[in-house]
């Protein structure tokens, strides 16, 4: 015979479970049927990190290639700005899960800052490239988009010396400065870029790198002659040129300066000379 305490302890889950039952009920009658889940929006649900360890069974690793594998899925077909987002948030984390996965960067790389997302492209490259130190290919990455994307030539040829440079194979060190030559045709002034361009003339023997590096302190010295030129007009005529044909028109310069690249300069909004940047 069951002892009278374990029959209330039968009765009290027995009326748990048939009040919980009520409640429920009465929550779907009044709420209606659950909003249907697509495939996309259970992909958005992003769990915190510590999560994602748990649920691999405490593999930080696994838990970063599930990660990629949802990047991946997020990816294929059509891509809203919502799910870049949530990609971004994605992939950021598997690089802090998993920081030595080339696979995540490659693919972040492809994608995030094409669509706006460059912050988050440029911390997780910033995770990788501190993580993969022989790699040279994600601080390269992240002076790229420092460059392209931020306008920032100064903080990204130090990315290329500290995270790519020093990584590279030898054969590739000309084309790095090359590339750092013609980055610094956008720093603060002319002047100072021209000046920095000489010093890397002087100090290489690498004959293809001293051709290039001549050519971008050419051009250079075109454009200085035509900055120049925009400071006699405005002295002269208290404004500023609207185009290179003010300047020849008016005496103030007398050709336009040969750019060895062939693409040319011309006068920006604000009356100021710049070089033409082509992008392909």
């Amino acid at each position: 015979m069951q002892h009278p305490i374990q029959i209330w302890r039968w009765v009290f889950w027995l009326a748990a479970c048939l009040t919980a039952a009520f409640v429920y009920k009465n929550s779907i009658d009044t709420l209606g049927p659950p909003q249907k889940n697509t495939a996309a929006d259970r992909l958005r649900v992003i769990l915190p990190e510590s999560a994602q360890i748990f649920l691999a069974g405490g593999d930080s690793h696994l838990a970063a290639n599930l990660g990629v594998f949802r990047a991946v899925t997020l990816t294929t077909g059509s891509v809203d700005s919502d799910t870049i987002q949530t990609l971004a948030r994605i992939q950021v984390s598997a690089a802090r899960l998993n920081p030595y996965s080339g696979d995540n960067y490659y693919i972040a790389q492809a994608v995030l800052p094409w669509q706006g997302e460059v912050t988050a492209a440029n911390e997780l490259l910033g995770v990788s490239a501190k993580a993969r130190r022989w790699d040279y290919m994600p601080g390269f990455f992240l002076a790229f988009n420092q460059q392209y994307f931020l306008r920032q030539p100064r903080l990204a040829i130090a990315t290329l010396n500290n995270y790519a440079i020093p990584r590279a194979p030898t054969q590739n060190h000309a084309a790095f400065q090359a590339m750092i030559s013609k980055w610094l045709e956008q720093g603060e002034t002319p002047e100072a870029a021209k000046a920095l361009l000489m010093q890397m003339y002087k100090s290489t023997s690498h004959p293809q790198l001293k051709k290039i590096l001549f050519a971008r302190i050419t051009r250079l010295d075109g454009l200085i002659t035509i900055q120049n030129a925009c400071t006699t007009y405005r002295v002269r005529y208290g404004a500023a040129p609207k185009d290179l044909s003010d300047l020849l028109e008016s005496g103030v310069l007398q050709e336009i300066p040969n750019d060895p690249f062939k693409i040319g300069y011309q006068i920006n909004a604000e009356g100021q000379a710049e070089f033409i940047y082509r992008r392909n």
